[in-house]
């Protein structure tokens, strides 16, 4: 390489000269997308990768984790031993269409409904008393959400009868709906708060006490 003098320039521009050496070749420039398009060896080619996409659940799929929790038959949960379990009632007859509660209880009135279940008001063909039912919306959606499910009932038997709890009486589950029957009471705080707007300061004391009452002595937190 020599160099050549630029025109009025102050420095000089490099020129490039022929060689005769077979071991210098001119390699032209390419840029990365040339390369990419030329491609590489074969035997070094890699297969193309698949592209991953995301998609929803296949909907059979969830269908089958579904049906494999769902009991077509009624059955008692409990956490308790084997001795200690309540039991289905006799009138219930599992050959039939209809459910548990439609056979062995009279449906009074819903009394609310929420965002994951409702409570009905029922009276029982065994002792004609009045309960409340708590049925869930929805079936299982598989196994971990049934046993998040169930945490309820096992909560309801840890706790010692009180006279300020409400008293559960027996849970059981059927065609993949967990059923909770407890006493019935005459009305709730919050449905007492709206028909009297002004309750005198006595008397929530009393309401609040009660409440105080039973945290303390079960450790409820």
């Amino acid at each position: 390489m020599q160099a050549s003098p630029g025109p009025d320039c102050g420095f000089t521009t490099p020129s490039r000269t022929s060689t005769n050496s077979k071991f210098i070749v001119d390699v032209p420039l390419s840029t990365k997308r040339e390369k990419l398009l030329r491609g590489t060896p074969t035997r070094f080619r890699l297969p193309p990768v698949r592209r991953l996409m995301k998609s929803a659940p296949n909907i059979h799929h969830r269908f089958y984790l579904a049906r494999d929790h769902i009991e077509p038959f009624a059955q008692i949960v409990s956490f308790k031993r084997s001795e200690d379990r309540p039991s289905l009632s006799n009138r219930y007859r599992p050959e039939l269409e209809e459910t548990y509660l439609q056979q062995c209880f009279v449906l009074q009135g819903r009394l609310g409904q929420g965002d994951f279940g409702e409570v009905v008001s029922v009276r029982s063909k065994d002792d004609g008393k009045l309960y409340a039912v708590k049925s869930s919306l929805d079936i299982y959606r598989n196994s971990a959400d049934r046993r998040e499910k169930l945490q309820e009932v096992q909560k309801h038997e840890m706790l010692p009868p009180h006279p300020n709890l409400i008293h559960f009486v027996k849970a059981w589950e059927e065609r993949g709906r967990l059923y909770i029957q407890t006493e019935l009471c005459s009305q709730s705080l919050d449905d007492m708060a709206r028909e009297r707007h002004e309750i005198p300061e006595p008397e929530i004391w009393y309401y609040l006490i009660d409440s105080l009452m039973v945290t303390q002595m079960h450790f409820v937190f």
